[in-house]
């Protein structure tokens, strides 16, 4: 038993407990697998201590390996390159690299003991052309009512202050800026229309991983639509710079109800295919996922729906 912090929602404090913690290597000894063709690891500012874990199982398998690497792993004075280069001292050589946290890694031949050497491979960025049509199902109106735009964000440069915590907090920050003579920001706290967001340039704020859009799907949802039915969402939206995750929400503690769709800014429209149980279904979420200090802008073009039983 060992007291650490967990990490079960990220962008939450996590949770301080004693945990029973396991290495890799002690669970392939305990079950003894024939092979280990790949392995996944996603676990929140762990995920070198999960590779140290399995130093022994990467030695006798050379698995791939897929990992997300990313500004978490500071939660524990540790870093991506710190785990590449320790990767690249177990004889992995090539690493493809999915979306600058994610990276697919293969081992190589060379054995030898001179320096360290790993290759990044950076495929081009990938266009997003899903499409609702390739869904069996009954189209409906897509269940979007209220659109609320988060504490940092702007419509067409419009900023907005947010809610609750983040509003009284901007408040304070334009009382501020009045005793400073620096003017205040437009405050935009009353819910919009989604429609009227249609076309509309939107602009996160320049913090990673913060919500710039959240759609009420809550109490849109058509009458009709039975609750044991899936829906599926065909999102087209314009990234015009940055990088935008979009996924769909059910309540706080729940988080995503859907994997998150990365779409990075390139010319044109791009769609995508969200999908999630009609019950819990809470919201629709555009957030920047570009790096720190920068900024994604956006624009929604269309959303259909789908519902699957």
């Amino acid at each position: 038993m060992q007291q650490d912090r967990i990490f079960r929602i990220w962008g939450t404090e996590g949770d301080v407990q004693n945990y029973s913690f396991y290495r890799f290597d002690d669970f392939v000894t305990e079950h003894r697998p024939a092979r280990i063709d790949c392995l996944k690891i996603d676990v929140d500012s762990f995920d070198f201590e999960v590779l140290r874990g399995a130093e022994r199982t990467l030695r006798e398998h050379n698995p791939l390996i897929v990992i997300e690497l990313n500004h978490a792993l500071a939660k524990r004075n540790q870093s991506a390159g710190e785990a590449l280069a320790w990767l690249s001292s177990q004889g992995y050589r090539q690493a493809l690299v999915l979306d600058h946290d994610n990276f697919v890694l293969q081992h190589g031949r060379d054995h030898s003991d001179k320096a360290q050497m790993l290759s990044l491979l950076f495929p081009p960025p990938l266009r997003f052309e899903e499409s609702l049509d390739a869904v069996h199902g009954r189209e409906i109106a897509p269940p979007l009512n209220r659109a609320t735009i988060q504490f940092g964000s702007s419509i067409d440069g419009s900023k907005s202050e947010g809610t609750g915590t983040a509003a009284l907090a901007g408040k304070l920050r334009t009382i501020g800026r009045r005793m400073l003579g620096q003017g205040a920001a437009q405050n935009q706290n009353q819910p919009h229309d989604f429609s009227s967001l249609i076309g509309r340039t939107i602009e996160s704020s320049d913090h990673i991983w913060s919500y710039a859009l959240v759609v009420d799907t809550s109490s849109g949802s058509p009458p009709d639509v039975q609750k044991d039915t899936i829906l599926v969402l065909e999102v087209a939206v314009e990234v015009h710079q940055g990088k935008l995750g979009i996924a769909l929400g059910g309540n706080v503690s729940s988080g995503f109800i859907s994997p998150e769709r990365i779409v990075v800014a390139m010319d044109g429209v791009q769609r995508v295919l969200l999908s999630a149980p009609a019950v819990g279904l809470e919201s629709l979420i555009f957030r920047t996922t570009a790096p720190e200090g920068s900024r994604t802008f956006f624009s929604i073009r269309s959303v259909r729906a789908k519902e699957k039983r």
